[in-house]
């Protein structure tokens, strides 16, 4: 990430530069959340493990709000290229995370695969609060070693065979998250919004589209434990398909592409689509 800021800055003009930038970013993302995701789930416990992995998508979600914003209302006549401040926040992030890292507690599994009983179990004291030795922390100790021995019971083939079928079956679920931020769900915004605001001073609706998706990603983490993953990540998901059908319904027609009341419905459409969209994309995690 700091690297792919480096050339966002000092290539900030260079078409192909940023591109490839992007793609650095992009690679540096990925690899992130998959750590953080094992990390997560190995470290958290039973009862806070779905607050701890919405933490991705709430990043991500806030991330994408702010470049909203500063892209949405960057002015063309301030003398500062927009993607020097990108790769500005991109560095200063990557910096303080990567302090973090020196913080953080290891995970006590990556310990005991390597045969330090002692220190997983201090890992563990130290994880769950109090930080003192209990019969229950000894009792999550006992299921992560069981656990450890028996995937090292297994060889790679068979520990392949026995996460494909959950890999397959989160794989197109996990791809639903890119309906949301899609380029035609995208460009179908920009000219809905841009036909039903003509005129106006203010271009409000880039602003509320993006509070949206930060929003639904808030009301998942206050509720995803009290109430569960499945009800609400279908729920949100039926109401955000539903939207986007109502969509290509009134784009279907092409008189409605520049009749200002049609395609402000369909701005409205959009907007409650990301609502729900921003409510199931922590549920993937």
């Amino acid at each position: 990430m700091i690297v792919s800021a480096i050339v966002t800055i000092s290539a900030c003009n260079n078409t192909n530069a940023l591109i490839a930038a992007r793609y650095l970013n992009g690679i540096a993302i990925g690899l992130t959340t998959v750590s953080f995701i094992m990390h997560a789930s190995e470290i958290a416990s039973e009862h806070s493990r779905g607050y701890c992995l919405c933490l991705e998508q709430i990043g991500l979600a806030c991330g994408a709000y702010v470049q909203m914003l500063y892209t949405g209302y960057w002015s063309s006549e301030v003398d500062f290229n927009p993607y020097c401040l990108q790769g500005i926040f991109c560095i200063v992030l990557g910096v303080i995370a990567l302090m973090f890292t020196f913080t953080s507690i290891d995970s006590p599994v990556l310990h005991l695969r390597h045969g330090d009983e002692p220190e997983a179990l201090n890992c563990i004291v130290r994880l769950y609060r109090p930080p003192v030795m209990s019969n229950a922390k000894q009792v999550i100790f006992n299921k992560l070693k069981e656990y450890v021995t028996m995937n090292e019971s297994m060889s790679l083939g068979q520990c392949f065979m026995q996460s494909l079928g959950p890999l397959l079956r989160i794989l197109p679920y996990r791809c639903m998250l890119s309906f949301i931020v899609a380029l035609p769900i995208v460009e179908t915004f920009q000219w809905s919004e841009g036909v039903s605001t003509a005129g106006s001073v203010i271009n409000w609706p880039p602003t509320l589209y993006g509070l949206l998706s930060a929003l639904g990603v808030l009301v998942t983490f206050s509720i995803i434990e009290a109430i569960g993953r499945k009800a609400v990540s279908l729920f949100s998901l039926l109401c955000a398909a539903g939207m986007t059908i109502g969509v290509g319904i009134i784009f279907n027609d092409t008189i409605a592409l520049i009749n200002s009341t049609k395609m402000a419905t369909a701005c409205a459409l959009l907007m409650i689509a990301q609502l729900f969209g921003g409510i199931f994309a922590p549920s993937t995690t």
